[in-house]
């Protein structure tokens, strides 16, 4: 991702932050910190906390977001393991539908090796 990817456009980071503090969350806090250097971003933090609601509120927002940035948004997702790839896809396709840049950042190959129906 470079400066020109994101000037102009609205920056959207959905991902999972500290707490807790894992290797997964402190990166994509960095990536935030480093972002929020270069553009304004909003940030939708999925860290499976808040209840069943909290996701969807978040879902909701991020909607709203996108409707209003179609055609000069960027989404950066940092793929989650497991299930969770079920909450990056619905976000990812609302960030198609609206036009969004997207960016995908993964730490895990395990999917790869594994290979499960949902990877």
């Amino acid at each position: 991702m470079s400066l020109s990817d994101v000037v102009n456009r609205v920056v959207c980071i959905v991902c999972p932050l500290p707490p807790p503090v894992n290797g997964f969350s402190e990166i994509n806090h960095r990536m935030l910190v480093q972002l929020q250097v270069v553009s304004p971003v909003k940030v939708f933090d999925v860290a499976p906390r808040g209840g069943r609601w909290h996701l969807f509120k978040l879902f909701t927002q991020f909607v709203g977001t996108a409707f209003r940035a179609r055609g000069c948004g960027v989404l950066y997702l940092p793929l989650s393991g497991g299930l969770r790839q079920f909450v990056d896809a619905c976000f990812a396709g609302v960030a198609l539908l609206f036009g969004f840049r997207i960016f995908v950042h993964h730490h895990s190959f395990a999917y790869l090796n594994q290979r499960p129906f949902y990877a």
